[in-house]
């Protein structure tokens, strides 16, 4: 499944035993869940993981880019990668907004929040570079071109790597570009470089710190090198009435219509 988003909440200080930690850990479940409805409609599942200390908290959901429906060419497909985005902001923030009131905190306990944007980040960061090439492409010399081209394809190799055959089918349909006809293939032999890391601004990608197996127990707190830690994923099977913000949608429609009436 492709991670779709992810919030990171670092409160300090923070001190919790393990009852709070059991407490607080369903109550972050319960937020994730209206969340991923609300923003997602369900059909995903919820990754929830607290650690206590001062409190960090991660709440990520996962789910298929073909949530987001049929896409036809590169323009559907980029619309709906940015809506991705848009949706993993509106979740960090309901996340974020629900389980600092819950944790009953001040803002000045609030240390650290952080947006991921995961996935679909970083095939909007990957479409971007494309556009820029595209446009240079016809006045940048073969060299040139074929090194950028080739740092482009390995991001997309890296990328294909956590989607599903479905998706990658359909990212491979969407990237026909008129100056970049190598684009949809690999120059043979080539060999990927790894990228010097660089420090990346809060709503980047970055991986699941401290990621674990969940316990066969779900909701279990687990005490990891004298540190309790509360770990449990979640299937959110799909909504009938769909996205919270669908049906916002539908309801402004339909007092439009009502006021012309």
């Amino acid at each position: 499944m492709v991670q779709l988003a992810q919030t990171y909440i670092h409160l300090k200080p923070y001190k919790v035993g393990q009852k709070r930690l059991n407490s607080l850990g369903r109550r972050a479940e319960k937020i994730a869940v209206k969340a991923a409805l609300d923003i997602y409609g369900g059909g995903v599942t919820v990754d929830v993981r607290l650690e206590e200390g001062s409190l960090k908290t991660w709440v990520s959901v996962a789910g298929v880019l073909t949530v987001y429906g049929a896409i036809a060419d590169y323009k559907g497909f980029k619309e709906s990668i940015q809506e991705m985005c848009k949706d993993a902001r509106e979740y960090s923030v309901d996340v974020c907004g629900a389980f600092t009131e819950a944790a009953k905190v001040n803002k000045g306990q609030v240390y650290r929040v952080e947006r991921r944007l995961k996935t679909p980040g970083k095939i909007n960061r990957a479409f971007k570079k494309i556009e820029q090439l595209d446009k240079a492409a016809e006045s940048m010399g073969i060299d040139k071109l074929q090194a950028q081209l080739k740092d482009v394809q390995d991001d997309l190799q890296e990328i294909s790597t956590e989607l599903s055959e479905e998706d990658r089918k359909k990212m491979r349909q969407a990237l026909i570009f008129e100056n970049l006809p190598m684009l949809r293939e690999r120059p043979p032999n080539s060999r990927r470089v790894e990228p010097a890391k660089v420090a990346r601004k809060p709503d980047e990608e970055e991986p699941l710190l401290l990621d674990v197996e969940p316990s066969m127990d779900p909701g279990k707190v687990q005490h990891e090198e004298e540190r309790m830690v509360y770990h449990r994923k979640i299937h959110v099977p799909p909504r009938p009435k769909g996205r919270r913000r669908l049906t916002e949608l539908v309801r402004s429609m339909e007092a439009i219509e009502h006021d012309k009436s």
